[in-house]
């Protein structure tokens, strides 16, 4: 895995757990990328939701930004990726890919990580990049805004 490129110019050094990265070379990416997701959902969920942990600041922000348009959490079947670091490995988002086709929502929200090259998936900052920068809520609200046109004509 190549450490991040704004990282590495601010001499950061990255941390990757060298069993993920193994692994995603491996045959054990289907299993282990299991192991590193949680779902939940309610009862019939139109939209998917792929991000990382959130802390309860950050899930009540996610909860006003859904009411923005319209929905609410419980309209959302949620996929909480444990490792982050996952969301920009290229092995994760073709596996991603092929749940999302398997689920087939009516979209898909991802909120942070590099976007997923899928059909349809639209990718803002994440709640916690929002709270900390408040000057990218404009590039979220355009991607809720267009979540809501494409959930609207389906």
């Amino acid at each position: 895995m190549q450490p991040s490129y704004h990282l590495q110019t601010m001499g950061i050094q990255q941390w990757v757990r060298r069993d993920l990265e193994a692994a995603v070379e491996t045959e054990q990416s289907d299993e282990l990328f299991r192991h590193h997701l949680e779902r939940s959902t309610g009862a019939v969920a139109p939209l998917l939701l792929v991000a990382g942990s959130l802390s309860p600041s950050e899930q009540q922000l996610l909860e006003r930004m859904m009411r923005s348009i319209d929905l609410s959490v419980s309209d959302l079947y949620q996929m909480v990726v444990a490792e982050p670091v996952l969301l920009s490995q290229a092995a994760f988002s073709d596996w991603l890919g092929e749940q999302i086709v398997e689920l087939s929502p009516q979209g898909v929200l991802q909120l942070g990580g590099s976007p997923l090259q899928q059909a349809d998936v639209i990718a803002i900052p994440h709640p916690a990049q929002l709270l900390a920068h408040p000057e990218e809520k404009r590039q979220a609200w355009q991607g809720l805004k267009q979540l809501h046109q494409q959930l609207s004509e389906r």
